[in-house]
């Protein structure tokens, strides 16, 4: 209950800084990283302190190098994937026109602001969603089972970050992510994986930012398809060897079946309340459009 609770916090959170600050992507990095801190670390600790059913585990222990190279193999093909994603989204939802995804998205501003981008629009990002979303949270449903954690994760993380164009993208990361998180028994993988997608998502809104004028949108999508059908080969290769080396844990089941997990999990009062947030920002959203 109190992860669900939790959940509806992180997201009155965002969603006031939002309201508050107007286009928070385009104001200063340094408020970007306050945001950050404060919508997931806060939760995070009332998570661990009024988490009774479930003992709440951050896995902040070390992983096993073995698998590093599959966690960066993943991670780019997933980075590839979710610029692919967003880019397809933005297409249809504009009714086949040119989409622009850079408008609202955090760039590189000028040589002396590549360091707090990166801060701002990576790594806090990254250590912070992943300590809340892939620690706290995720941990606290795992008693139903590590499929129904893993959709929960990685299905509130999308709708946290949803936008119009911008929900598949997450929602892939975020099932990766998790997967990472539980396999390997610690948050880093995730952390790591997350940090790579972000400042991958940085650098290409950067050059399409600079040389969207130039034509370069076609290039820019048969270089990312290529790449992240290469990556997505390497990674399930490298995986299938860790497989047999004993290096990746198994599912677990839960104490219920999938179905049943997933359906006690989406009625809990604290997901019901993040539901209905987000249905209400979305209508008043299309109201006001």
């Amino acid at each position: 209950m109190a992860a669900g609770f939790s959940l509806a916090l992180v997201f009155l959170f965002f969603t006031g800084a939002y309201r508050l600050l107007g286009d928070v992507s385009q104001n200063e990095y340094s408020l970007l990283v306050f945001v950050e801190l404060f919508a997931f670390l806060i939760p995070t600790v009332l998570v661990i302190l009024f988490s009774k059913e479930e003992p709440v585990s951050l896995r902040l222990k070390p992983f096993d190098r073995k698998s590093l190279s599959f966690v960066l193999k993943a991670s780019f093909a997933v980075s590839f994937l979710s610029f692919l994603l967003s880019y397809l989204s933005s297409f249809f939802i504009n009714l086949y026109q040119q989409p622009n995804p850079v408008s609202d998205a955090l760039t590189v501003k000028g040589d002396d602001g590549i360091l707090l981008a990166v801060l701002a629009a990576a790594v806090v990002p990254a250590l912070a969603e992943e300590l809340y979303m892939r620690g706290a949270f995720f941990s606290s449903f795992e008693h139903l089972g590590t499929t129904v954690a893993i959709a929960m994760s990685a299905f509130s993380f999308a709708l946290i970050h949803a936008s119009a164009d911008n929900f598949f993208g997450p929602l892939i990361a975020g099932c990766l992510y998790a997967y990472l998180t539980y396999t390997l028994d610690s948050i880093w993988p995730a952390v790591i994986s997350h940090c790579l997608n972000n400042l991958y998502s940085l650098l290409m809104n950067t050059l399409m930012l600079k040389f969207s004028a130039f034509g370069l949108w076609s290039y820019f999508l048969v270089f990312n398809l290529f790449c992240f059908l290469l990556f997505s080969y390497f990674a399930l290769s490298t995986l299938e060897k860790l497989i047999k080396k004993g290096v990746i844990k198994k599912f677990q089941k839960g104490s219920r079946n999938f179905p049943a997990g997933l359906f006690e999990t989406i009625l809990s009062p604290g997901i019901l309340l993040f539901m209905l947030l987000f249905i209400s920002r979305t209508l008043f959203h299309l109201l006001t459009a």
